[in-house]
């Protein structure tokens, strides 16, 4: 019986999230490490068996046997239109939307839109096994995770999504051996054959990555195409949507982050909605900082390769000789450090900080460890830049991190996108960190303590209670946000230091001592405080 092994990777957004929104250039990364595998089987029972695991969010309290459901054939005839077009990725219209979500309305609604998703692409990538003569048989998909946390803004979905479409466009050339008629070679469609894996040839992926948006139109209803575009292609890639293109940066050097899952809710619709009221109602305050913004984006692209900044690009694989090849660089890392504090800055600025996120950034900086937030913000996650994967300090914020009931994840940034297995892949070994046992508190516990002392007892959503969490106070996430505040005006009176304004040369000289003087006033008055208690 064919079998199709296939995994594509999570994402973060490294620069430009909720600027984007307003034309500035957002630049997203794969999390290589951190996957989503997809295995399918066909089956001699006319349905599609779907177990999706782990896949499902741990608050949607289905176990992994209710995870388990199966997709008649019959349901497919009444839902969905046959189309025989298997390479010509089509997105579904209203009317199937409408269909698909009343025949799964009773299930929760992570577990109805996976079977929505693997109904949709398996009807039209194999419609043979739907109304052929080969009806008569199925197919078994099995999904779970590598790594990859779920529901936490790292792109699980267009994971999902991607390692789905290139499972069932592998399981058609196995079967139907049709690949070819799109001018891919035999050999460029077999890869390596090896477990770890090898990309699909470009013909494959710009159809893989055309089915993968569908699945996320069902799931999702608008999604912007970044998440799965780089779940597809791998290595960074950007988005323009004043120009309205994706572009990969094949080129991305080596480098390592850490990822904090804070765990804390939040709507990424809330979070794009205060942004736009902030706009609307301060334009003159708000617009230079997402030209600040657009500024960081380009520096980046220009570390890269100096015609890539407002250049122009295309969409192609990333290279497993380039994934592995490309030298760290210390000046690199440097520089995309600075970027990092500054884009979180900027972002606060914009009301998307949260306190959880402070504890993150003060317990990075205290190590010297540059942190930004990434994604909608209030909330969700923060990534730290790693200078390597075996330097004590890593372990050494994952334990204080941990303390706070966060969850860690590390992996390197860029990287191969979706890959065919040959076999399953073994489980990916994330580097281990040794935690340093020593008596005295470390400079990330006295930063991280130093934030605030306020216990909360924290309800996970099943509604039990948590171990008791310590969380910073409302007034000293306000006088953090007022660094960085200042931090914003440094920054973007600092353009007209380029520019050779001297009046702008000397606003920026004394938003830099103003912020300064806060910081320093900030933590005296935090030390006082925790010494008098």
């Amino acid at each position: 019986m064919p079998r199709s092994i296939c995994s594509a990777p999570g994402k973060v957004i490294l620069f430009g999230e909720h600027a984007v929104v307003f034309g500035v250039t957002a630049i997203a990364a794969a999390l290589s490490d951190l996957r989503i595998v997809v295995q399918l089987d066909t089956i001699e029972e006319p349905h599609i068996e779907v177990n999706l695991h782990d896949l499902l969010p741990k608050d949607t309290g289905i176990s992994d046997s209710k995870a388990a459901h199966k997709i008649s054939h019959s349901m497919v005839h009444n839902r969905i239109p046959k189309r025989t077009e298997p390479l010509s990725p089509i997105c579904p219209s209203e009317d199937v939307l409408k269909e698909l979500h009343e025949e799964f309305s009773s299930l929760p609604l992570a577990l109805a839109q996976g079977l929505m998703a693997v109904g949709f692409l398996t009807a039209n990538i194999m419609p043979e096994l739907m109304w052929g003569s080969d009806a008569c048989r199925g197919i078994k998909v099995d999904v779970k995770a590598a790594g990859l946390p779920i529901s936490a803004g790292l792109g699980s979905s267009a994971s999902f999504s991607v390692a789905l479409a290139g499972a069932l466009l592998r399981l058609r050339q196995l079967m139907f051996g049709d690949l070819c008629s799109i001018d891919v070679t035999l050999e460029e469609l077999a890869g390596d054959g090896s477990a770890e894996g090898w990309s699909p040839p470009l013909g494959v992926l710009n159809i893989l990555n055309g089915w993968a948006y569908a699945s996320e139109v069902v799931i999702h209803g608008e999604p912007s195409g970044l998440d799965n575009t780089t779940a597809c292609f791998g290595g960074a890639v950007r988005l323009n949507r004043t120009l309205g293109r994706f572009e990969t940066l094949p080129t991305l050097p080596d480098l390592n982050i850490m990822i904090t899952n804070t765990k804390v809710p939040r709507s990424t619709k809330e979070q794009v909605g205060k942004v736009r009221t902030l706009h609307e109602s301060m334009p003159t305050v708000v617009q230079p900082i997402l030209e600040s913004v657009e500024g960081i984006s380009q520096v980046f692209l220009g570390l890269l390769d100096p015609d890539l900044s407002h250049g122009a690009g295309t969409l192609a694989p990333t290279k497993a000789s380039e994934a592995s090849n490309a030298k760290h660089s210390d000046h690199f890392c440097k520089v995309v450090g600075a970027l990092f504090n500054v884009n979180h800055n900027l972002l606060c600025a914009m009301g998307v900080g949260h306190s959880s996120l402070t504890i993150v950034k003060e317990a990075s900086s205290s190590l010297g460890l540059a942190c930004k937030l990434t994604g909608a913000g209030g909330g969700g996650c923060a990534m730290t830049l790693l200078e390597s994967k075996t330097d004590a300090k890593v372990g050494e914020l994952r334990s204080v991190l941990s303390g706070y009931g966060y969850e860690t994840f590390c992996s390197k940034l860029g990287g191969l996108g979706v890959k065919w297995h040959s076999e399953y892949p073994k489980p990916l070994q994330r580097e281990q960190y040794d935690i340093p046992n020593t008596e005295s508190k470390s400079e990330a516990v006295k930063a991280s303590e130093s934030v605030g002392e306020v216990t909360a007892v924290l309800s996970d959503s099943r509604g039990k209670k948590s171990a008791n969490i310590i969380q910073p106070t409302d007034d000293n996430f306000i006088l953090s946000t007022v660094v960085s505040v200042i931090s914003v005006i440094a920054a973007v009176s600092g353009v007209g230091v380029a520019a050779g304004k001297v009046e702008m040369i000397a606003l920026a000289l004394l938003g830099c001592l103003a912020g300064l003087v806060c910081y320093l006033l900030v933590n005296f008055a935090l030390k006082t405080a925790f010494a008098t208690k």
